[in-house]
């Protein structure tokens, strides 16, 4: 199975891949090579201020999104790690309030090393958060 095969039957069973997205309420909507989309409805339980989502989340988000879009480049027994990640956060993210989506995309790949990027935005479009991870990648088939 090669990793966007993973990621699509991720998104068949409406889990969030990861283990640890999975449990914050992340799931994959959709997976073509080198594009995911995510989305999760931020809940007063990720706030750090009363209605506000805490920055973590939506860098887990964000991360989560640049990792998956990484990994449906790749072929099974890949892994990706987070080399680099950064994000900029436009503005707050409101908790409780509605589902927010996060689109991670696959930009270019140098050898062990890929490069992606994150949008999440609200249901009407407006952007919220953009994030650039590098990834490094270690083929255990090898």
């Amino acid at each position: 199975m090669s990793g966007l095969k993973a990621i699509q039957e991720s998104a068949a069973h409406g889990t969030g891949f990861f283990p640890f997205s999975d449990g914050l309420g992340v799931r994959v909507q959709m997976a073509e090579r080198g594009r995911v989309i995510l989305s999760a409805t931020p809940t007063d339980g990720h706030s750090s201020w009363p209605g506000f989502t805490h920055g973590g989340f939506t860098a887990t988000l964000c991360d989560t999104a640049c990792a998956l879009a990484a990994l449906s480049t790749v072929r099974r027994g890949t892994k990706a790690v987070t080399g680099n990640f950064s994000m900029n956060l436009l503005q707050p993210v409101p908790a409780g309030s509605f589902r927010i989506s996060c689109v991670g995309r696959a930009t270019q790949t140098q050898g062990p090393r890929i490069l992606a990027h994150a949008d999440v935005t609200t249901p009407d479009g407006t952007l919220l958060a953009h994030s650039t991870a590098l990834f490094i990648t270690k083929d255990l088939m090898a």
